[in-house]
């Protein structure tokens, strides 16, 4: 089923698009999110992608590789390091860290990442239920 060490991973970027769907229903009008002036007056180079959104591809990497379809989140831990620009390729990779088969039950630590810097890392913990 699962195997400590076992990895998986895909890339992603954030587009203004997202950016704006997410202040939109999020109601989020922090400048570091929505004003360019404000967050290069504060020290960033450009807006920072939402934490919301990078949280939606870790419930993607839960959600469809692991543990996939058959997994329930019941918590998770993120630490943010630097930030991540709109358009910025990143990858986000998982692995499992445990499994144990009695309780069903995943931990996963994950790393988000762009080519030159780490933007983020945390852990999964999942439920695996089996429909056989």
């Amino acid at each position: 089923m699962f195997e400590v060490g076992q990895t998986a991973e895909f890339n992603f970027c954030i587009s203004e698009k997202e950016m704006e769907w997410f202040r939109e229903i999020s109601q989020d009008e922090s400048y570091i999110h929505v004003s360019k002036e404000i967050a290069i007056k504060i020290g960033f180079k450009d807006v920072i992608v939402y934490g919301g959104l990078m949280m939606a591809r870790i419930s993607r990497m839960v959600g469809e590789y692991l543990p996939g379809r058959m997994g329930v989140s019941v918590k998770w831990e993120i630490d943010y390091y630097k930030p991540l620009y709109v358009d910025e390729e990143a990858t986000l990779k998982s692995e499992v860290v445990s499994f144990s088969k009695a309780a069903n039950h995943l931990v996963c630590k994950f790393t988000i990442r762009t080519k030159d810097k780490l933007i983020a890392k945390g852990s999964t913990y999942s439920l695996v239920k089996n429909i056989s």
